[in-house]
């Protein structure tokens, strides 16, 4: 089995749409007033109308943290933490989403992409 998509809880949709519209450059492909489907590949994500917020990280693997890192933030995403050697073998940043939702950027180490240029 795969994911096919995931349902996250927003008090207000119309702010939630406008972050992602503007930060990820993801607009619905379906949207009535309780919920919203924003394709991605391969996960969909679909915002539900919600009496809370519901906290959840979205983590995009890319070849460059850093690159995407600086793209998200010129785009006025906030950023909770810059990229970053993890001692568990990958680099990673995050930044606020709307509501609750927190995405995280996670790839190769630096040292691994500094090798792999050689």
């Amino acid at each position: 089995m795969d994911i096919g998509h995931i349902h996250v809880g927003v008090r207000d949709l119309p702010s939630a749409l406008g972050w992602f519209e503007k930060v990820l450059q993801w607009k619905p492909t379906y949207r009535d007033e309780g919920m919203a489907v924003l394709s991605s590949k391969p996960v969909q994500v679909i915002l539900d109308v919600a009496k809370t917020d519901a906290p959840i990280t979205i983590a995009f693997a890319t070849r460059d943290v850093d690159a995407n890192y600086e793209r998200l933030r010129s785009r006025g995403a906030l950023s909770l933490r810059g990229p970053k050697d993890q001692p568990y073998g990958v680099r990673s940043a995050y930044f606020k989403g709307p509501g609750a939702i927190k995405f995280e950027l996670e790839g190769p180490l630096r040292s691994a992409k500094k090798k792999a240029s050689k």
